[in-house]
């Protein structure tokens, strides 16, 4: 499937930074999560490393998915 190979310039990317003229552009392995069932490594169809710092948090977003649990809504919230 096309979406779950790399961009071939994410990697370069992962080292520099997002590009500074788009700052709400989303890049999947960069500042958003990779697609499902994909992963991380530098083989073929793997996603680079993901940009963290020495802490393990996230350089430039939400790499890992962690925040798309705040957007969820509670179906218990929707009854009220």
């Amino acid at each position: 499937n096309a979406h779950k190979v790399p961009p071939p310039w994410l990697i370069a990317m992962q080292r520099y930074g997002p590009p500074p003229s788009y700052p709400n552009l989303k890049i999947p392995g960069l500042n958003s999560p990779i697609p499902e069932s994909c992963s991380f490594g530098y083989h073929a169809g793997g996603w680079g490393k993901p940009p963290v710092d020495e802490t393990g948090k996230p350089l430039y977003g939400d790499v890992f998915g962690t925040n798309a649990l705040e957007f969820q809504v509670n179906p218990a919230e929707l009854m009220l």
